[in-house]
């Protein structure tokens, strides 16, 4: 009976000691994590081209603007395939975060549009940003405009999910998995926040994933992508002249 109970209290002892090590090590992980995800955003916000393009495009945004597209590369490679209308200011720069965006709005807020569509997010998701971080960065996003211009029009666009595309992008199952759980949210939020959403599904399979013949990479859009994008978004452009309040 000793030599039983002995067994079992050793047994329990090797449980806790492998679930203690278990543990530690998933904190340990997490904790890598972090500082990796804290070391690539320092290095990303402390490039002199992110600030260069950041004042470049404040200097675009002037009273009587009609509409602001900011965001990251998505945004920014729309250029080219932006057939009009003429005064809508391109403010996406390549591989910005939603953090890059909130620091950014303080341009969107002086030159007042009469609308701003936002579509950030997918750069988070791929640095392991946590999805309750970046659901409170958008939050932060549109209170902002809200609360400074309250006379803009917000506009908030889903995050395109990811595919694979000829090997050169891999885990895009996990990627997408945040991305709906983000579009999720963010659909949730719109009445209740004050903004317009605007579902990009059309530019997915079905199946949670970006339409493979419509990129490239597996991230970015080509020319069709864009096409489709820009007819998503035709319905919802002011045509009617922009009514300053001062």
């Amino acid at each position: 009976m000793w030599g039983g109970l002995k067994h079992r209290v050793w047994r329990a002892l090797l449980v806790f000691v492998v679930l203690l090590f278990c543990l530690e090590g998933q904190t340990s992980y997490q904790a890598f994590v972090n500082a990796r995800r804290q070391a690539l955003l320092a290095r990303y916000f402390e490039k002199e081209r992110w600030h260069r393009l950041r004042f470049e495009q404040a200097a675009e945004c002037l009273p009587g603007t009609a509409a602001v597209l900011i965001g990251d590369s998505l945004t920014a490679f729309f250029r080219p395939h932006w057939p009009g209308p003429a005064r809508v200011v391109n403010m996406g720069i390549s591989g910005d975060y939603s953090s890059g965006v909130f620091m950014r709005l303080a341009s969107v807020v002086t030159c007042r549009p009469r609308q701003v569509f936002v579509m950030i997010g997918i750069n988070d998701i791929l640095a392991q940003v946590p999805i309750a971080e970046l659901q409170a960065n958008h939050l932060r996003i549109i209170r902002m405009l809200r609360q400074h211009t309250p006379e803009t029009q917000v506009h908030v666009q889903s995050v395109l999910p990811t595919v694979d595309r000829l090997g050169r992008l891999t885990a895009s199952a996990e990627f997408n998995e945040q991305v709906g759980a983000l579009n999720r949210f963010l659909a949730g939020q719109a009445t209740t926040e004050g903004f317009v959403f605007i579902d990009l599904a059309h530019l997915t399979d079905g199946a949670g994933q970006l339409r493979p013949e419509l990129t490239p990479d597996g991230i970015h859009l080509n020319g069709d992508g864009y096409a489709l994008w820009y007819q998503s978004l035709k319905p919802y452009l002011a045509t009617e002249p922009v009514k300053l309040p001062f």
